[in-house]
Formats: structure tokens, sequence, C-alpha cells
């Protein structure tokens, strides 16, 4: 009971992090004009978030995802995300960047004729209690229907890649004795255009080392070094036979090797293998993967399963009106056998800054005889349907509803027990956020969510955070927030005050203070805890970057201490 309720703590912690570190564009997006408004080359910086710079320019000016824009002073801003009126941009070069600093368009040579990004829906942020996907093992990747895994628009260099070495320490006081150290290293590298032709090469590879009195308790062993390769590809690009207007080139094909990571797939997220596409014109494109996949639950490699699939894409990437539809199937085999077949549906639909609509179906196929009695060998395993409305520039609505159904294949079955099949009820889960931001310096957004399906799946919770930016200092920040959650085992209520202010362009120093109760519904015991935080962004000149945070939690559980630590170089 520690564990988990030491858990929902972390886990409450994390979100309310995601929630101030990560809000959306629509946060800070100006009053719209009464009229329509002619196409800028240049705008200004509407507000700073860390290293996430929101910018008055848009689709109507004629940006596109990965477009480099240059501010005041010299600084470079790489666009990751583009509004009809508005963008998110991320600071990779040198200079200072404030709050009203000009901006600079890049200058595009034949015009805007090129491809669009395609707006889908992003995953909500501060849902109470798990969200769909958070559960969901590696293998069960999103269907995020993007060709080649990569969004279109121009990139300020063909190499670019980052390094980050972290450290994760735990020292807990309680006789379980959690102490705990990990150490990572992670690299990861893009060369696009290798010898002159249109050859990419990419990697994205970890080592990890852990180590703790009671890893020979729980692993087997004192430490526990292991690495993960999550891509490692090569892949062409040709080009196409026939261009038609501002679709890709019809006859264009791709074909990758190595590692790969499926953005298409319905159960796969990693293949040790190939795949195929080619454009076929009129938005229409088709192609075909095949490989050894990655064991269920780590990356390592492994022969025992594998997958073969194919998918049919289709998109009209307008001005305002985005639509995209995907639809993939594939056979996933264990040790020889047929495991199961999934068919899915993957549909986005975007129109300007007021909606976007995002969907997923998956149907499943497995063997009966792993199933128990009464069970149909079809069903719907994944569904997903996502909106958000944006009525007015300071308001916008999300919410979606999820349906998750564990399917017992023939992997699952031989890596977690014969006693899976006992998991094929539906989980259900109902979300919803409206989100206020009336001026640039305040926001309010407020959440609810509701599951069920089964008994394990029923939980309910709400939410509600206060956000106030630019108080005494520009950049500075503060946050109050509340959250409560309840389910078949645990009632609980967290209340939390976070203080971020900048410091000479390079620095953010955060303080935070949290109060939590946890009160079991089962037994008659409640336990109340404390936590203080203390947090230094170092945004240093040129491409580094350390961030370092601590925590002390105390109270009715045992005390524990926690370290973060981070040193990236980022390179473009």
């Amino acid at each position: 009971m520690t564990v988990t309720r030491r858990a929902l703590a972390t886990g409450f912690g994390l979100v309310s992090s995601l929630l101030i570190a990560a809000p959306p564009a629509s946060a800070a997006a100006p009053p719209p004009a009464a009229a329509p408004a002619a196409k800028k080359s240049s705008g200004e910086v509407v507000s700073v978030r860390r290293d996430m710079v929101y910018v008055d320019l848009g689709h109507a000016d004629g940006l596109r995802v990965g477009d480099t824009l240059t501010a005041r002073g010299g600084a470079r801003l790489e666009v990751v995300h583009v509004g009809e009126r508005q963008l998110v941009a991320r600071r990779v070069g040198e200079g200072a960047v404030r709050q009203g600093t000009p901006v600079t368009a890049p200058t595009r040579e034949g015009g805007d004729a090129g491809l669009r990004p395609v707006v889908t829906l992003p995953a909500p942020e501060g849902a109470p209690g798990e969200l769909p996907w958070a559960e969901a093992p590696a293998r069960r990747a999103e269907l995020i229907p993007t060709p080649g895994g990569e969004r279109p628009g121009a990139r300020p260099s063909p190499v670019r890649g980052e390094f980050i070495v972290s450290y994760a320490g735990i020292l807990d006081q309680g006789e379980n004795d959690l102490d705990i150290h990990k150490v990572e290293l992670r690299s990861r590298l893009t060369v696009d255009d290798l010898l002159g032709g249109s050859v990419t090469y990419r990697h994205d590879v970890a080592g990890r080392a852990e180590l703790g009195p009671n890893l020979d308790v729980r692993h087997g062993h004192d430490s526990r070094p292991y690495y993960r390769i999550r891509e490692l590809m090569l892949r062409w690009r040709s080009p196409g036979w026939v261009t038609t207007g501002a679709d890709s080139p019809a006859g264009a094909a791709e074909a990758a090797v190595g590692r790969i990571y499926l953005l298409d797939g319905v159960t796969s997220g990693l293949i040790d293998g190939a795949r195929a596409e080619l454009a076929l014109g009129a938005g229409f494109s088709a192609g075909v993967h095949g490989g050894l996949v990655p064991r269920l639950l780590d990356t390592g490699f492994s022969a025992d399963a594998s997958a073969v699939g194919a998918h049919a894409t289709w998109a009209d990437l307008g001005d305002d009106l985005q639509a995209r539809a995907t639809l993939t199937t594939e056979a996933s085999f264990w040790q020889g056998q047929l495991s199961r077949l999934d068919l899915g549906l993957t549909t986005g639909f975007s129109l300007g800054r007021l909606l976007d609509l995002y969907g997923v179906a998956v149907g499943t196929l497995v063997d009966d005889t792993l199933l128990p009695g009464g069970q149909p060998a079809t069903s719907l395993s994944r569904g997903f349907v996502g909106v958000r409305v944006r009525p007015l520039w300071w308001l916008s609505v999300d919410a979606h509803y999820a349906h998750d159904r564990i399917v017992a294949d023939r992997e699952m079955v031989a890596a977690l027990g014969t006693d899976m099949w006992q998991m094929t009820d539906p989980r259900e889960t109902a979300w919803l956020q409206v989100r206020f931001a009336p001026d640039p310096a305040l926001s309010v957004s407020l959440s609810g969510s509701y599951g069920f399906g089964y008994a394990a799946a029923e939980l309910f919770g709400g939410a509600g955070r206060v956000t106030l930016r630019d108080l005494a200092v520009d950049g500075s920040r503060l946050a109050l927030g509340y959250r409560f959650t309840q389910s078949q085992v645990v009632r609980a209520q967290v209340a939390d005050i976070d203080v971020g202010v900048p410091i000479a362009d390079l620095l953010d120093v955060g303080v935070g203070y949290a109060f939590s109760t946890f009160q079991s519904r089962l037994l008659d015991e409640r336990q109340d805890e404390h936590r203080v935080s203390a947090s230094v962004d170092l945004l240093a000149a040129g491409p580094w970057r350390v961030d370092v945070r601590g925590e002390v939690a105390f109270g009715d559980l045992p005390s524990q201490m926690i370290l973060l630590a981070q040193l990236g170089w980022r390179f473009r």
C-alpha cells in the first residue's frame, strides 16, 4: 500500500509539471483582428515558456513546421507547431528572446506550394488518473499516420541530434529501503542527404545503469546495466514521376531498413526489418512493412515475434480545411504461429483554429482458445475520439472518449502468464477540460474524468489550475492547483503551489510545495504527505542545457529524497 500511494503522489506531481511546462498555444493567443489580416513577413514574440516561444505568425503567413525564424539579436527559432495566426517555436541558437522581441519569417522561393503539416489533436494535459495510452506497452503505438515519421518543412541543417546524460536518485527511509540510482546516456542523430543524395541515417540509442541495495530482491542482482535501441535506420527517397499541385509527387518511392519506429502500425511500435511506401498522387499513398518485433516489455532484440502489414493513406491538406485518413492491416506471429490480426482506421480533421478532431478504431482477431468461454474472437480492442474546439480566442474546450481492451494474444500469454485472459474486460474513459486565457498573464483550466467498464477501471476525478505570469519579472509564473481522484481503493486529494522566476535570460529558478491526502476506502486509515521541491533550469547560450530538480517528501509515509539532474547538448 505504501508503494502504491507513493507512486500516486509522484504521478500527480508529474501531471502538474506537464501542465506548467507545456501550456497550449491558445493560452497566449491574442484576440483576432476584425478583418482578415494580410500575409506578414515579420512578427513579435507573444510569450516565452522556458525554451518554447509563442509568435504571432502562422499558416496565414505561409509558415510551416520546420521553418526557422530569426529574432532580433540573432537568436534562431525552429517552428514546432503552426496555427492559423500563431505558432510555437523552440530556441535553437544563441541570443535572448523576450516578450515583444521582433521576429523575421524566412523567405521561401517559389511561394508556398509545398506540403503543409497535418494538425492533429495533441494529447490532453492534466487528466486525473491514468490516460488510456499511458499504460499501454511500447508495442501498442498510437496510430499517427505520418508517412516516414517526418513532418514536411525546411530544416536549418542536414545534421542534427543531441546527447543527454541524466541521473535519478531516490533515497527512501522506509523499511523496504527503496534506494535506487539510475544513470542514462542517450544519443540521437539524424543526417539527411548523405553523400549529396536522398539517403537519411537516424539513430536513437540509450544506455542505462541501475544501482541499489535491494535490486537483488527486485531483479536478481545488485546492479542492472542495459541498453535500448529505439531507432537505427537508413532511409532512401526517390524523386516523383509527376507533380500534381501541392500534393506529394506521384510515383515518389521511399524505403527504410533497420530498427524502424512505425507511426502507422496498429500493434507494433518497433520492428527490426523494412518498410516501403509509394506516393500515388491526388493525396493517396500506400505502403508495406515487415520484420521482427522487439520484446513486449522491453526494446531488446527478439526472434520470437514478427509482423507484416500494409497501409493506405489519403490526405487533403488545404489552407484552413485539412483531413487525413489511414487504413492499416497487420498480422502478428509468435514463435511461428499466427498470434493476432488487426485492422485499424485513423482519421484526422482540422478546420483552422476553430476545430481539431482525431479518431482511432482498431479491430482485433485472436485465437479463441486464448479467451474465456463466451468471449468473441473478434473485438474492438481500441477506440478513441478526441476533439478540441476554440469558439473564442480566449476559450478552448478539449474532450475525448476512449475504449481500451487488452486482448490476450500468444505473446502476452507467454510473457505475462496464462491468467492474462482474465483481463479482457474493456475499459472506458471520458475526459473534459475547459481552459480560459483572457490575458497572456492569466490562464485557468478546469477538467474532469470518469472511468468505467469493470471494477478495476472505475475512477473519477477533477482538477483545477490557475496560472499567473509576468508578475514582478518578465517570464515569472505563479501556479496554484487542486486535484482529486477516487477509485475502488483510494480517495486522494492534492493541493500545490509553484513559483518560477527567470534570471538574466539564462536561468529559471523554481520552488514548489504540495500537500497530499490519501484515504483508503477499504480500511479506516488516512495518510498525509508534504512535498517541497526546488529546480534550476540553466538555459546557457549555445547548445548546452542543464536541469536540476530536488524534492523532499515527509509526513505519515516514510520520508523520501529525490534528485534529478540532466545535462544536454543539442546540435543542428
